[in-house]
């Protein structure tokens, strides 16, 4: 008697219509069971409604920052140890690396920026954290996982751009 059960589903497969070959499939199996649909777009654009993601630092957070204020001026970009940083409209510059910038949060006297950054052939996705203080020192958090650590905002600053 379990045959019978195999031999219903046979049947029914067998005598359900044939998939028209000249119609496009409108979804493709994947590995597991899943379904895909062919040329799907990799990601809605905005609505009409919705503003576009932010890409551009605010002027209030744009400049050039160190540890401390010997650490800022021309020789300051040379300086790998002081771990400079140097936010601009558009792009972020550290020691040797940076890149342009592809989102930013504001919130308050805080910013979340990503970039893209370069690293010799590779480019990646980073994100920093900087939080103005009203003393005129910032809290800055050079990516996820890392320490916070107290900056000071340069003087000259040529980032204003």
């Amino acid at each position: 008697m379990k045959i019978a059960p195999l031999l219903c589903a046979a049947l029914v497969c067998a005598c359900s219509p044939a998939a028209d070959d000249t119609d496009p499939p409108t979804q493709t199996a994947a590995q597991d069971g899943e379904t895909t649909t062919p040329d799907a777009p990799d990601a809605a654009p905005p609505s009409p409604g919705q503003p576009a993601p932010m890409t551009d630092v605010p002027e209030r957070f744009r400049g050039q920052y160190a540890q401390k204020a010997e650490d800022c001026g021309p020789r300051f970009a040379a300086i790998p140890t002081q771990e400079p940083v140097t936010l601009r409209s558009d792009d972020v510059r550290f020691f040797e690396t940076g890149g342009p910038i592809t989102h930013v949060e504001v919130d308050g006297d805080a910013i979340a920026v990503t970039l893209r950054e370069t690293v010799g052939p590779d480019e990646h996705a980073r994100a920093i954290y900087l939080a103005l203080n009203g003393d005129g020192t910032v809290r800055y958090r050079p990516g996820d996982g890392e320490d916070v650590r107290r900056y000071i905002r340069c003087g000259e600053q040529d980032a204003a751009q």
